[in-house]
């Protein structure tokens, strides 16, 4: 049943756990159009889908969210991170809300966060001036890259593992991790790349601005020019295939190109993040009116 959130909310981002629990960060139309900043978060649990009334609440913020995630270590947590720096953390139980910058003498320089993401158990946040932040032990975030040159800017992170993480942004830069180092990485190309994807084929991809995907690992880079008429602004592995989203259709590549997917009946419409579940079997697809599960064969409407 649709309508429960989005009739008067909009979906910012969403996540599925490892037990089927859908988690979303969400925004309300009314105080968005009035540039009043608020984040409400909620939980939906596998057996309430049918009933989405049944929302548990995880509780609220004084701030927009940028994104939505899980980490695993050293706890279990829902997390939201704001662009401002500001991080909200939650086990359904114990809510507990910090700035990331606090301690950083680098806080009155850094520019705004753009994304997070769960990397080997662990909650990372980038964003500009090459900042990289790790969420540790009590809700204590640590600065990883007081080394990089911060002239532009990180748009998306993931890795393979905790001792290889690439990082992609502006100007077409990728940098990786390589468990003591930051070593950067030519894409072949200058245009802005949105999202980045450490794949189960051992692969890692980014996509970029004006159809524009990177693929390589370690040095080894290339590029192909997309023949698409839409952007393309996420990418997930899921299920042993590629697939990427535009703020409209749903895509999966068929190794030389993004092909949309045709989904019969009830389907996404809005679209902005794939998320896949923490145990791979599911994928969540978000957008600010939709909210959905797909199996790799079912699609099914959360809101």
């Amino acid at each position: 049943m649709a309508g429960h959130w989005t009739d008067t909310c909009s979906f910012v981002d969403a996540a599925i756990t490892d037990k089927g629990v859908v988690c979303a960060a969400i925004s309300i139309d009314e105080l968005s159009k009035d540039q009043i900043e608020y984040t409400k978060m909620a939980a939906l649990f596998p057996e309430d889908i049918g009933d989405i009334s049944e929302w548990s609440d995880l509780g609220e913020a004084r701030w927009d969210s940028i994104g939505a995630g899980f980490f695993t270590s050293p706890d279990r947590f829902f997390a939201i991170v704001g662009a401002t720096g500001s991080a909200y953390t939650t086990n359904g139980e114990e809510p507990n809300e910090a700035k990331i910058k606090e301690g950083s003498d680098y806080a009155s320089e850094i520019g705004l966060l753009r994304g997070i993401r769960n990397i080997g158990g662990s909650l990372y946040a980038c964003g500009m001036h090459g900042q990289i932040w790790k969420l540790g032990a009590g809700n204590n975030w640590s600065f990883m890259t007081k080394s990089l040159p911060r002239k532009n800017g990180f748009e998306s992170l993931d890795g393979f593992n905790e001792n290889e993480i690439y990082a992609a942004g502006w100007e077409g830069e990728i940098w990786q991790f390589d468990g003591q180092r930051w070593i950067q990485h030519d894409s072949g190309t200058n245009v802005i790349l949105v999202d980045i994807i450490c794949a189960g084929d051992g692969q890692v991809y980014a996509v970029g601005r004006g159809g524009m995907l990177v693929h390589g690992r370690g040095a080894a880079w290339e590029t192909i020019k997309l023949n698409l008429s839409v952007e393309l602004w996420s990418l997930a592995w899921f299920k042993g295939e590629l697939y990427a989203c535009s703020t409209r259709d749903i895509f999966k590549w068929d190794g030389e190109t993004f092909v949309p997917m045709k989904i019969e009946g009830d389907r996404p419409n809005t679209l902005q993040y794939l998320n896949v579940s923490t145990h791979g079997e599911e994928l969540c697809v978000v957008g600010p009116k939709d909210l959905f599960r797909f199996d790799g064969t079912t699609w099914t409407r959360i809101d």
